[in-house]
C-alpha cells in the first residue's frame, strides 16, 4: 500500500504508520480490509440501523488521529434527513472538531437542527497518544475510572455528552 508523508492509524486498531511517502506491506486477510485514517483528522462516526431514522437514534463517537503537530480537525453536519433546503433554513447543526495539543474543542457553527439536542456523543477514541494521560477533564470537571482507557497509544474516553448543539472540550495531560 503506498501511503503519502504522514502519520496514518488503522482505523480497526490505532496502530500507527509514519512514512514519508512510500510503499508499506501490510497483513491483508481475505476477511479484513486494512484501512488507515490520515493524521489531522477527527472522525464522526455512528453506529448504522437498516434506516436512517433508525440510526439517528444511536450515539455517536469520535476518532481523532493527530499528524505529527499533535493538532486535528474535522466536522459534523446534522440534519433530520428528511426535510429539503435545511441549509437554506437553517435547519441544520454544524459542528467543528479541532485538537492542538492535548485540548480537543466542539464550536457550534450552526445550531439550527433541534434533533441535535437529543444525540449523545457516548465515546471519544485518541489515536498516537504516546504517554497515559494524568488527568483528564471535561468541561473541566475530571474522569477517571472506567471512564478512561489507554492502551498501545490509544486513549479511549466514555464521556456521555447530550445535546451537540453546546459546545464543549476535553483536555489530557
Amino acid at each position: 500500500v503506498y501511503f503519502p508523508h504522514g502519520r496514518w492509524f488503522n482505523l480497526s486498531n490505532g496502530s500507527e504508520v509514519t512514512t514519508t511517502g512510500q510503499s508499506v506491506v501490510l497483513d491483508a486477510p481475505y476477511n479484513f480490509i486494512p484501512l488507515h485514517v490520515r493524521g489531522g483528522s477527527v472522525i464522526p462516526m455512528q453506529t448504522p440501523n437498516t434506516t436512517s431514522t433508525e440510526s439517528r437514534k444511536n450515539s455517536f463517537q469520535l476518532l481523532i488521529a493527530p499528524d505529527g503537530n499533535k493538532s486535528a480537525n474535522g466536522y459534523l453536519y446534522l440534519d433530520d434527513g428528511e426535510s429539503l433546503n435545511t441549509n437554506q433554513n437553517n435547519n441544520y447543526t454544524l459542528l467543528q472538531f479541532a485538537l492542538r495539543n492535548n485540548l480537543f474543542t466542539s464550536t457550534v457553527l450552526s445550531s439550527g437542527y433541534t434533533g441535535a439536542d437529543g444525540a449523545v456523543l457516548d465515546t471519544v477514541i485518541a489515536y498516537g497518544i504516546q504517554t497515559r494521560p494524568s488527568s483528564v477533564n471535561l468541561n473541566g470537571i475530571s474522569l477517571y475510572g472506567t471512564n478512561i482507557t489507554f492502551h498501545n497509544a490509544v486513549l479511549t474516553l466514555h464521556v456521555a455528552i447530550t445535546g451537540l448543539n453546546y459546545p464543549f472540550n476535553i483536555r489530557w495531560d
